[in-house]
């Protein structure tokens, strides 16, 4: 991974299974920027603690795949290198300084970053995210089965095989959040410091 790439540090995972959790405890423990305050996501009814994404930055990326995200439609594989892409991403993050950015498309855009740089993968038990999030929303059990497995899959089968990862659960938060925390550290090379485990509210 060379260094001074931004950004730095990308989070994944499929939404409401701990990626801004898992974003804020990663830009607290090294200490890297997710951007400026002005342009992060603020907190709202569904997420009080803010969503730790820069949307400049999310913003494009959703404008050149497809705009909003719909769970029905995972890709396949992943899409191409783009080049005009990689460097709009690239002068976005260094604009702003966004060392660390959640990404819920990294799996089939991962290219798009262009150097290989270290990834945070968090997944949550899929009864929960059904029942909790997406039964209310009318999609069908096996629906969501299908694109929660398709998404993991392409990063396994892609992603995990030429960058650094860490594949975490939402769930060794809530049994181990000391352990859990410290592993997520000790991935990024920083050590673990008590006063993270604040940033743990847990929705178990």
């Amino acid at each position: 991974m060379k260094t001074g790439v931004l950004p730095e540090i990308l989070v994944a995972g499929m939404p409401n299974s701990g990626t801004s959790f898992m974003t804020e405890l990663v830009a607290k423990a090294t200490g890297l920027s997710p951007g400026p305050a002005r342009g992060l996501k603020g907190a709202d009814g569904h997420n009080p603690h803010g969503y730790w994404e820069y949307l400049p930055l999310r913003n494009y990326i959703w404008q050149h795949t497809g705009g909003t995200f719909n769970e029905r439609k995972v890709p396949s594989l992943p899409l191409p290198y783009k080049e005009a892409q990689a460097k709009w991403i690239a002068s976005i993050a260094k604009a702003a300084n966004v060392q660390v950015f959640k990404c819920f498309k990294l799996p089939w855009i991962y290219s798009w970053f262009g150097e290989p740089r270290k990834v945070v993968m968090i997944s949550r038990r899929i009864y929960t995210l059904y029942e909790r999030y997406y039964k209310p929303a009318g999609l069908e059990p096996n629906e969501y089965r299908a694109a929660h497995t398709q998404y993991y899959d392409l990063a396994a089968r892609h992603l995990d095989e030429q960058w650094d990862m860490l594949w975490i659960t939402y769930e060794e938060f809530c049994i181990h959040q000391r352990e859990a925390m410290a592993k997520v550290c000790d991935f990024l090379g920083r050590p673990f410091k008590p006063e993270l485990l604040e940033i743990w509210r847990p929705r178990c």
